[in-house]
Parts: structure tokens; sequence; C-alpha cells
């Protein structure tokens, strides 16, 4: 299976489209600058206007691979993810108000329908904020799913203002992102996210246990 998400991603990659690329990157520990993660991120844009991310994570061979389908509005249509080191393999599909999930996580059977309402979801939210940046209004509310336990989260993100982040030990220009559960009475996940303000890209975010995570250019 994980060939062909690999086969997949490397046909829809021979087209040159204006949000397209491999970017790579890199999770060190803040105090010593060790490598703990390094990622790769596949992005393609379909004749039909979808965009396709097919991500690879986890040192030294990868071993986690998703493949996210995007609208062109970046709200998720499917994914597929493969971990063969812990057992997982499904695909989640939107159809309406339902997520269809289907395979395996952790070694486990993943056979359910999960109801949502009509926000947009977001199963790869850093990549999915990517049209929200560059739109006026300053906050999205939007469905997310947490990956081990596939418990649904209704989530907010909100533009916090510009602000000159270090990137590979240079000032870059980013625009932050506060992102937390849109219930006021839990909101135990709180992240700051900062991407570059021309055409939406993940460029930056830092862990509560001093892993800080960034785009390597």
């Amino acid at each position: 299976m994980r060939r062909s998400l690999i086969a997949i991603s490397g046909l829809l990659l021979t087209a040159s489209f204006a949000l397209a690329g491999e970017f790579h990157y890199e999770t060190r520990q803040k105090q010593t600058g060790g490598l703990t993660d390094h990622s790769i991120i596949s992005i393609s844009r379909e004749e039909n206007g979808n965009y396709t991310y097919h991500f690879r994570r986890g040192l030294p061979d990868y071993v986690q691979e998703e493949l996210h389908t995007f609208n062109a509005a970046h709200e998720t249509i499917d994914t597929h993810v493969v971990n063969a080191q812990d057992g997982t393999d499904y695909t989640l599909k939107r159809e309406g108000h339902t997520l269809i999930i289907k395979g395996k996580l952790k070694g486990r059977i993943a056979d359910q329908t999960i109801r949502i309402g009509k926000e947009p979801f977001f199963s790869f939210p850093k990549f999915n904020l990517a049209a929200f940046i560059l739109q006026r209004r300053k906050q999205v509310a939007f469905w997310a799913l947490r990956t081990d336990t596939f418990k649904l989260y209704k989530m907010i993100a909100v533009k916090t203002g510009r602000k000159t982040i270090q990137l590979g030990g240079k000032d870059a220009n980013a625009l932050e992102i506060y992102m937390t559960t849109d219930n006021p009475l839990f909101r135990l996940f709180k992240r700051y996210y900062y991407f570059r303000p021309s055409d939406g890209m993940f460029l930056k975010q830092e862990y509560d246990d001093g892993r800080v995570r960034e785009l390597a250019e």
C-alpha cells in the first residue's frame, strides 16, 4: 500500500502549479538543536482544481505516510494514512455531514461513521489553513480528528498578526495563527503556528516540550 501512495504522488508531481513542490521540515530540540524528526511534504494541484498533499514522516525510514486530497478551498475531501510500524492503514472520506473511516488503526479494525457539522473538515490543519491565510477574515472554525483515537473536535484558528520569526537562523516575516478548541470550557489544546503570508505555506511551530518544527530552506 505504501508503494501505491508513492506512485500516485509521483504522477501528480509531473505538472507544475502555483502551490506545488517538495518541502522538507525538521523538528529539533530548541536548547540543544538535536534533530528528532524529519518530514517531507509533496504538494500538487490536479486538473480539476483539487490539491494533493503527500506527507512522509519519521526518522530514519519515514514510517508514516499520508495522502490528503483537498478541494480548491483547501477543505479535506479524503485521506489515506499508512504506518507499517504500528499496523495502521485506513482511509477517511467526507460525505455530507459524515466522516467515513475504513481500515485499521494500530492493528485494530477501524470501521466508523462520524457525524459532523457544516463547517469544513481539516485532516491536516497546518496545510488546510493555506487558503484561510490568504483571506481577509480573521477567524475560521473547522472540524479536526485525533489520528490516534478518532476523537472529533471542533476547532478555531485566529489570526493574531504579523511576526518576525527565526527560520533557519534568519529573520522571516510570518503570520501568527492561534489555534484552540471551539468550546471555551475545554481549551486544553492551545497552539501557535506561523505561516508565510504570500502563499499560506506553513513555516514553524513550537511545542510545549521544547521541540521546534520548521521549514528547512
